[in-house]
């Protein structure tokens, strides 16, 4: 669809002055270094927000690996304080159920965020 201004030179003028009136509200940003510098403060924040993650990732895959086994006929050992729940063993099943279904997929999210 398009749009034809009113008729006459009155329209004309009208639109005109719409036109320089839009042109004149171009942002800072669009003439300067500025958007540069921004990307560039984005780009870094979301490279250390994705590596913190990761490392966080690889940590807790490191201490399911490092946890004892528990003794025979148990799955996991768990020691609970007030707000605090810790798995002090941990059975070969759990450990591959945990490592398969929470860990390995979460550090492959992070590296997919990071990569966009």
């Amino acid at each position: 669809v398009r749009q034809v201004p009113p008729r006459g030179l009155r329209g004309w003028r009208a639109l005109d002055g719409a036109l320089r009136r839009v042109r004149g509200c171009r942002s800072a940003m669009s003439d300067s270094a500025l958007p540069a510098v921004v990307l560039l403060s984005i780009l870094v924040v979301w490279t250390c927000t994705c590596w913190v993650d990761l490392s966080e990732s690889v940590q807790y895959l490191q201490l399911w690996f490092m946890l004892d086994r528990p003794e025979k006929g148990q799955k996991t050992k768990v020691e609970t304080t007030d707000d605090t729940v810790v798995a002090t063993s941990a059975s070969l099943q759990t450990k591959a159920t945990v490592i398969c279904c929470v860990l390995l997929p979460k550090i492959g999210i992070a590296c997919y965020l990071w990569l966009l």
